[in-house]
């Protein structure tokens, strides 16, 4: 008569960080080229990136929000300097300012515009 063995009599609980140095090492095992090409093919998946630009343009995005925040504190300045009175004598200051803001109108546009095609390179 046969003893069938069961599943539960060939595992022995233990603990790894209570044993002894010799059990914590890692034992060298038997691997087929196939073992290795997956183990790579894991790895390459894993560790994969997220997509960047190269280096001399990964501080573009925050280059152009700087800008655009300098262009919005340069027509907050140019909008105070209509209501100076000297200024608001002057018809042809006021449209020269008003001018100035619109031009700077069209730059913010432009960097926005600059911004979604960066992001549509990146993704």
């Amino acid at each position: 008569m046969q003893k069938k063995l069961l599943f539960e009599d060939m595992t022995m609980v233990a603990n790894k960080w209570t044993a002894g140095i010799s059990n914590r090492e890692l034992k060298p095992r038997q691997m087929s080229l196939h073992d290795v090409v997956d183990a790579y093919n894991q790895a390459s998946r894993e560790e994969a990136a997220t997509p960047h630009t190269p280096y001399p343009m990964d501080d573009i995005a925050k280059d152009l929000g700087d800008a655009d925040l300098l262009i919005d504190q340069i027509q907050t300045k140019l909008r105070i300097a209509q209501e100076n009175p000297i200024v608001q004598e002057k018809d042809h200051a006021i449209l020269y300012m008003d001018n100035l803001i619109n031009n700077l109108e069209k730059i913010k546009k432009f960097i926005l515009n600059v911004g979604n095609d960066l992001d549509k390179h990146v993704q």
